[in-house]
């Protein structure tokens, strides 16, 4: 900030000559002249920095010191000014520019999401999208508060969100639920009910009154722990049915059916090794090529790098620089061997298998089989998992007891 006042105000480089420059230092001092960056180059010669406005109170102070003073060099928006001030369709030109500038800093030129793990950014821009939330809206039109309850109402893994509005970003802080729907903190009567079919391992209650015991089959939608709970009396008599919010831990065997298939025959790529190299600016939907194209291949690939243009860091301008890079190949059928195949299908069930556990899903039995059927290789079967299961079902009080019709107390 200091760097771009001294440059607003103007400054100039001097180069001071003489065997009294020490007393001059001395005496600009004494008069609180504004001066920096001194660097002394042998016995008498010192280069500094001075403001525009006292370079003329150094004149008597050359006279009383017999040094020399050369100017080396100009700065500031003054000089360029002096330089410029009679170039009027400059100067029209540079308030056309801010005019631009300022109207584009009314509208919202990007959206970001920060915090979001399960959910891809472009997950929740599309959801923003669709409630009239995108590139090119006027800031002043961003309802942050209905922006929030609507991604929690969309997103039921999103326990906490805050829309922030810096310059022409429109960034979304996230933070998502790292358990089950039904352990967020909420004073709602609820119940827990099964979200997929499984046998139940192991049931933990915390609150509310269990439905089902270990070892029993659950379909979804069934109530495993309700939010209902009987109060008695002091001589054992129901006197009261209250409601509160279920919570509990409950793990379910589940199976997930699997199948996926590949034909043995593919095409391969192969590259020539030629390669080009094109760049667009995007602005809106309409292109403009600077270089590069067209392209005369007759097969080729494209890798497409999108950076867009920003002055500052929070102001965004709705222009993109797009580096589009082609890569020529020929094409060839192969045949893959069993080896070849078998080994590329173990592997999508394997990164299928680590996604599971990633979810916290505990794989303890793999029935997948690879087959080979005429011209296609076949993997299908079935994975057994444990795995936390159930979500919240809100209940009111007048509903009553729904779940003791589908499921009988312990």
């Amino acid at each position: 900030m200091e760097y771009l006042y001294r440059w607003f105000l103007g400054y100039v480089i001097i180069n001071v000559t003489g065997i009294n420059k020490e007393r001059f230092l001395n005496l600009c001092n004494n008069h609180k002249l504004n001066i920096w960056n001194i660097i002394e180059y042998g016995k008498s010669s010192i280069t500094l920095n001075i403001a525009l406005e006292d370079i003329r109170k150094i004149r008597d102070l050359r006279r009383k010191t017999s040094c020399s003073i050369k100017i080396i060099k100009k700065h500031g928006l003054p000089f360029i000014y002096n330089k410029y001030k009679k170039r009027y369709l400059f100067w029209g030109g540079i308030g056309i520019c801010m005019t631009i500038v300022w109207v584009m800093s009314l509208y919202v030129w990007n959206i970001s999401v920060e915090g979001n793990v399960k959910i891809t950014e472009d997950r929740i821009v599309k959801a923003l999208r669709e409630e009239n939330v995108s590139f090119g809206m006027r800031c002043k039109e961003v309802d942050g508060s209905s922006i929030e309850m609507f991604l929690r109402k969309r997103f039921t893994d999103i326990t906490w969100v805050s829309v922030e509005l810096k310059g022409t970003r429109l960034i979304v802080h996230i933070k998502e639920n790292d358990d089950l729907g039904y352990r967020q903190e909420d004073s709602k009567p609820c119940n827990i009910i099964a979200n997929k079919p499984a046998y139940i391992i192991s049931i933990v209650t915390r609150n509310g009154t269990p439905l089902v015991k270990q070892g029993q089959q659950v379909n979804i939608g069934d109530v495993m722990v309700s939010g209902g709970v009987d109060v008695y009396g002091d001589s054992g008599e129901l006197v009261n049915e209250d409601y509160v919010t279920a919570d509990a831990t409950v793990y379910g065997r589940v199976e997930y059916p699997y199948s996926y298939e590949m034909n043995m025959k593919y095409i391969e790529k192969n590259y020539s090794g030629r390669k080009k190299t094109a760049f667009t600016f995007r602005i809106g939907e309409h292109s403009l090529h600077i270089m590069g194209l067209p392209v005369t291949y007759k097969k080729y690939d494209i890798i497409a790098d999108y950076r867009q243009l920003y002055l500052f860091t929070n102001y965004y301008l709705p222009v993109y620089c797009v580096k589009y890079k082609y890569r020529e190949y020929k094409e060839s059928e192969k045949t893959y061997t069993k080896e070849q195949i078998e080994e590329l299908m173990n592997r999508r069930l394997t990164h299928f298998l680590q996604q599971l556990e990633e979810k916290g899903v505990q794989i303890i039995k793999n029935n997948v089989t690879i087959e080979i059927a005429g011209e296609k290789c076949i993997s299908k079967g079935n994975i057994v998992a444990v795995e936390e299961i159930g979500k919240r079902q809100i209940i009111n009080s007048n509903e009553g007891m729904e779940g003791y019709n589908e499921n009988e107390r312990d």
